[in-house]
């Protein structure tokens, strides 16, 4: 599993993490909550190895510190919230790019390499464009793009921050309907979301606020802490559960 105990992170004076432990194991999806600057993104980067930190991680039942990048890279894949768009390269290239943790720095394209890029092409809905180029794409395109490149890792574990940026209603409810699908055939996910509705199909939602853990469980047991949080927020009884709305007009 990806664990981190006691996961304490700082930026100069301020601590952005404090205390944090948290446990993903594969066929698992967890979801984290919170407001702006509760750490949220700060904890995916730390869970990656790219940020130094106080506390404990462990990858697969050893400390992350002791992984190469290349080892990381085959094991945990990353959705920023805003990629980098490269000047010059076609969907296709940019795809390819998260193989590039199997190949090394001389490997050669191999059949296993097709064979995933054909697979993160086809589950984001991008085939019909990867041979445009990247810069040529609207904002939620180059989102499904950048999702496929860290698919075609096929990594043990998938770290999402802000997945749904730039979707339409249609590619939100696709790729919610993806994640579910990843981890119920294996894969650990961790996604950040800021529309708290996108993480009633977790396993188990995270409320962060303030760097430190609020609360853990389902998504309709925590809407009481949804609430609190969130002032002004209303909860709506659905017939496939409840759901967390701003309160218009009530601030």
């Amino acid at each position: 599993m990806l664990r981190a105990r006691g996961l304490t992170v700082r930026y100069g004076r301020r601590v952005a993490l404090s205390g944090v432990t948290l446990a993903v194991r594969p066929g698992e999806w967890v979801a984290l909550l919170g407001p702006n600057g509760s750490g949220k993104s700060t904890l995916l980067l730390t869970l990656l190895g790219l940020l130094p930190y106080e506390g404990e991680v462990e990858l697969m039942g050893r400390a992350l510190i002791r992984y190469s990048s290349w080892e990381r890279g085959r094991l945990l894949a990353y959705l920023p919230q805003n990629g980098l768009v490269p000047e010059g390269m076609r969907v296709r290239e940019v795809v390819a790019l998260g193989r590039l943790p199997h190949q090394g720095l001389f490997g050669r394209w191999s059949e296993e390499d097709e064979a995933a890029l054909r697979f993160a092409l086809a589950a984001t809905d991008t085939e019909a464009f990867a041979e445009r180029y990247l810069h040529t794409l609207s904002g939620g395109e180059r989102q499904r793009v950048f999702l496929a490149r860290a698919l075609a890792a096929r990594p043990r574990f998938l770290l999402l921050d802000e997945p749904t940026n730039h979707l339409d209603l249609d590619h939100q409810a696709r790729l919610l309907a993806l994640l579910r699908r990843l981890a119920d055939e294996g894969m650990g996910v961790i996604s950040v979301f800021h529309d708290p509705n996108h993480a009633r199909a977790a396993d188990r939602v995270v409320l962060l606020e303030a760097g430190r853990v609020r609360a853990e469980g389902s998504f309709s047991v925590l809407v009481g802490e949804l609430l609190a949080l969130y002032p002004g927020a209303e909860a709506w009884e659905t017939p496939e559960g409840p759901v967390v709305l701003p309160g218009w007009g009530r601030r």
